[in-house]
């Protein structure tokens, strides 16, 4: 460490922690902002000594002498009334700055501080802390709503907080009408964080007392699937921000093969009923979804398979109701590949919906 970081951390082991902490975040945000506005090379140094002082002076992951170490549970609750403090009363300058702040106390590396940051959100919904909220939101939208990052931080949300307090708490409620982009993105996040592919099945669903809050949440703001396109996300230019949309389609279609559509109908006829255009679905993001189905129809017509026909035929329907509208709100960009992989399906299947799409998008030769 230079001379001008052993003196800045001087001046914050003058105080105990945690006050020690509230001078460092001050510091570390006027770095920060420093760094935006200097030249190329001293920006690097000012980023540099925000995070070296982040690291030993916030977190406290470390000593002076590079030694590890690790805050106390007293210490995590006094750092997190802190940093939630600063947030919301004393970060300096303006929401950008304050956003910036909070990227750099969680950047998606630091693994380590994915379980202090769902206890810092949880803490943030039940005392409807909304610069902690949009701070996070961005932070999940920057990280990228598919990565194991944001994954990880939405499934956590969901079993050390959501699970865990009573789905009529008021805050739950009103979390759309609060944070309604946090609460957007955080479902974004939460489709990737659940739901992946073993083997022949999806294995992992939200609980089903989950997926009634969420209905609620859709069905009484039938704007929150949209939040994140009116929001002025800061995001890479020409690159639209992931929406719930395809998440909970996935789930409504994909739960049926598991024994538990029953739980997403209500869900899937609102989003039917709510779906316009905006949110791109491209082929990447859709063609695990026509594989697995088309697996799925496989298994049922050799009869190798403990797949009910039924929950098959209402998993296809709904996919095939869902492609419809998506090329009806023309936002659906998908190769021919795509196609062809839809037409597997019809073949296994013979599902009427996708019919004449095939026609429109795949004609014979």
């Amino acid at each position: 460490m230079n001379f001008e970081s052993c003196e800045v951390n001087m001046s914050q082991w003058k105080r105990e922690f945690p006050l020690s902490v509230r001078d460092a975040l001050m510091k570390a945000e006027e770095l920060i902002n420093s760094a935006s506005t200097s030249s190329r090379h001293q920006g690097i140094k000012q980023s540099e000594l925000a995070m070296e002082l982040i690291t030993e002076s916030v977190f406290c992951e470390s000593d002076r002498r590079g030694v590890s170490k690790m805050l106390s549970k007293l210490q995590e609750a006094e750092l997190m009334e802190v940093i939630s403090d600063h947030m919301l009363y004393d970060a300096r300058g303006s929401e950008a700055s304050r956003n910036a702040l909070f990227q750099a106390l969680f950047p998606p590396t630091a693994t380590s501080r994915i379980h202090f940051l769902v206890s810092l959100i949880s803490l943030a919904i039940s005392t409807r802390n909304t610069p902690v909220l949009k701070a996070a939101s961005i932070l999940l939208q920057q990280a990228g709503c598919s990565t194991p990052f944001s994954g990880k931080v939405a499934r956590g949300l969901v079993e050390e907080f959501f699970i865990l307090v009573n789905a009529n708490c008021q805050v739950v409620i009103d979390l759309p009408k609060i944070a309604p982009l946090f609460t957007a993105i955080f479902l974004s996040a939460l489709a990737y964080g659940y739901i992946c592919i073993d083997g022949a099945s999806w294995q992992h669903f939200p609980p089903d007392c989950f997926i009634e809050v969420i209905t609620r949440w859709v069905r009484e703001h039938q704007d929150l699937c949209h939040a994140p396109l009116k929001e002025n996300c800061i995001l890479i230019p020409g690159i639209r921000p992931p929406t719930p949309y395809l998440g909970l389609f996935v789930w409504s279609v994909m739960s049926c093969l598991n024994g538990r559509g029953e739980v997403y109908t209500e869900l899937y006829n609102i989003l039917c009923s709510i779906f316009r255009g905006g949110s791109l679905l491209v082929s990447e993001d859709l063609k695990p979804l026509v594989c697995h189905l088309s697996a799925a129809s496989s298994r049922i017509c050799s009869s190798d398979s403990n797949l009910k026909e039924t929950s098959l035929v209402v998993a296809v329907d709904r996919f095939s109701r869902f492609l419809s509208m998506a090329v009806a709100e023309d936002t659906l960009y998908v190769d021919q590949d795509f196609w062809l992989s839809v037409s597997e399906l019809y073949r296994i299947s013979s599902n009427s919906f996708l019919s004449p799409l095939l026609e429109k998008h795949l004609p014979s030769s």
